[in-house]
């Protein structure tokens, strides 16, 4: 058996190596850790239809020929990948190893180590890949396109080099999605701003307006100060809202700033602002207004956003309408029968009134047959504790389910019965649809 790995909790950049190294070698299988940065494991769960990774428990009696090893040289950061086998790393005779921490010793004996003082360690696979003259698909570019944003502090730390870059511009051709990796990284512009920033974030107020989750804050500052766009950008970087109004009150001048950030089509933060004598951009726009005005200005701004917000796109918008169900009365062997006719790995439960009552899947049915039940009515294995969304959930809540939750499709019911399903594939699609906007 040949293997992937890379060190022990995984980041972003380990894990786009690892996505990488699968192109340079196609026949070896990727193994993850155990463990995972937040981050990274919303990646993961994103992707995971299209990104085909194993645990170590699969490594269990298998002789291990050979093993590429990314993001790391050191044997105790791989360690946990043989506590299933009875041997280490040093026991495997072919070894190579794509690292860029150069201060590292390598420890690994018998390993072939490719390595070069890059900032991420994406840039010296995309780097083979070039010279292989191999091309990856989009979703993998913009994994890949993680990793050198997160290692590389987005292109601010002293470890960037031409390569990093170049290995962004590469992934870009490749399709990388831009509006997807800002999702997972939003970067802090600058450190001075904190005390306002605090200040801003001890005065937050949440508004759920039309599907939108909306925050806002309000501010009173007795002169102009540079900065404060920093500050909305670090607010919606650790609050992640669909848009954020920031409404700063000046004493000296007597005025009044708005200013605002949207991730979302149908926030249009221009648009919003124009009626306050503001513009910009869709994503970010500003207004001043020439009078110094009281905190009760909040309430008049609320009811200005809702009645000229869009209404959020919604999951029964999103979601398919042809579903495939499965009778919870039916056997395991005609539940096996029909997802592999379908080419499904699971499927949602419906009683005799058309009525969801659970989630059957093939490791259902591998429970099933190890047991020689094939003959045992689905609901005797199906998963009976289920997510669901009505028609009205919004995108943000689609989003936290697929980036939190270890799901490949969520059903869409009303009053029981099943309308339609939202698959990661559906939430995708849309993102990348939104791009053109971004």
């Amino acid at each position: 058996m040949n293997i992937i790995i890379g060190h022990s909790n995984t980041d972003l950049d380990c894990l786009g190596s690892m996505v990488l190294a699968k192109y340079l070698y196609p026949d070896y299988t990727i193994i993850r850790s155990r463990l995972s940065h937040p981050v990274a494991k919303n990646v993961f769960n994103l992707y995971k239809n299209s990104i085909n990774f194993d645990t170590a428990k699969i490594l269990k009696g298998e002789h291990i020929n050979k093993v590429v090893i990314v993001d790391t040289r050191t044997s105790n950061r791989i360690k946990e990948y043989f506590d299933f086998a009875d041997y280490t790393i040093d026991d495997v005779e072919d070894v190579i190893i794509y690292d860029h921490h150069e201060a590292d010793c390598c420890d690994i004996k018998h390993a072939k180590l490719y390595s070069e003082p890059l900032g991420s360690n994406v840039a010296i696979m995309v780097k083979k890949l070039i010279e292989a003259e191999i091309s990856i698909n989009s979703n993998d570019a913009t994994i890949a396109m993680t990793g050198v944003f997160g290692d590389t502090g987005s292109f601010t730390f002293e470890s960037v080099t031409t390569d990093d870059f170049n290995a962004a511009s590469w992934l870009l051709s490749q399709g990388a999605q831009m509006n997807i990796v800002k999702k997972f990284l939003q970067p802090m512009k600058e450190e001075a701003q904190l005390d306002i920033f605090h200040s801003v974030m001890n005065k937050l107020t949440v508004k759920k307006l039309l599907g939108h989750y909306i925050l806002l804050s309000y501010i009173e500052i007795p002169k102009q100060m540079s900065g404060i766009g920093g500050v909305v950008e670090k607010i919606m970087e650790v609050e992640n809202p669909d848009a954020f109004f920031l409404i700063v009150a000046i004493e000296k001048g007597n005025q009044t700033l708005i200013i605002g950030r949207s991730q979302k089509e149908r926030i249009d933060i221009n648009l919003l602002v124009k009626p306050f004598g503001g513009g910009g951009h869709k994503m970010a726009a500003s207004a001043k207004i020439k009078k110094y005005k009281s905190i009760e200005f909040m309430d008049e701004f609320v009811w200005h956003l809702r009645k000229s917000l869009l209404p959020s796109i919604s999951a029964g918008v999103l979601m398919t309408t042809d579903v495939y169900t499965i009778n919870e009365n039916s056997t395991l062997m005609d539940a096996s029968l029909f997802l592999e006719e379908i080419h499904h790995t699971g499927c949602p439960v419906v009683n005799d009134s058309d009525e969801l009552v659970g989630v059957l899947t093939l490791r259902d049915i591998s429970k099933g047959r190890m047991s020689k039940q094939m003959h045992s009515p689905v609901k005797s294995y199906m998963a009976r504790k289920i997510e669901t969304f009505v028609e009205s959930s919004s995108v943000r809540e689609i989003e936290k389910m697929f980036f939190s939750r270890n799901l490949g499709h969520i059903p869409v019911v009303n009053e029981k019965k099943i309308v339609g399903i939202v698959t990661r594939r559906d939430f995708l699609n849309y993102i990348q649809e939104a791009s053109s906007f971004r």
